[in-house]
C-alpha cells in the first residue's frame, strides 16, 4: 500500500478467534503497531492500554482512538457473568 492508502483505511478490521474491532469510515493507520495497541482475547477487546505508562494514546477522533463495532464470539450471555468471574469459578474447580 502507498503512504496515502495507509492515512486512508475505509473501515479496517482486525480480528482473530476471539473477535473484532471494526473501525467505523476512515483511519490513519500510519506509524501504527497493531501488535501493541490492540488486544482481542476472549471475552475483552482492548485499544491503548490505559495502565501502561508507555503508551501514548492519540487525541479523540485519530489513529485507533476512534468509535468502532467490537464482536466478541463464543460469549455466554446467559449465565450474566462477566469473563474474569467465569475464570475465577473455573480456577475454584466448579
Amino acid at each position: 500500500m502507498t503512504l496515502r492508502e495507509v492515512r486512508r483505511i475505509k473501515d479496517f478490521k482486525i480480528f482473530n478467534e476471539h473477535g473484532s474491532i471494526h473501525f467505523l469510515g476512515e483511519t490513519d493507520l500510519t506509524q501504527v503497531d497493531l501488535r501493541e495497541i490492540v488486544t482481542i482475547t476472549k471475552g475483552a477487546a482492548q485499544v491503548y492500554n490505559d495502565e501502561d505508562p508507555k503508551t501514548i494514546k492519540p487525541e479523540v477522533g485519530q489513529k485507533l482512538n476512534r468509535p468502532a463495532l467490537i464482536t466478541l464470539n463464543d460469549m455466554d450471555i446467559k449465565s450474566k457473568k462477566t469473563y474474569s468471574e467465569k475464570v475465577e469459578i473455573y480456577k475454584m474447580g466448579c
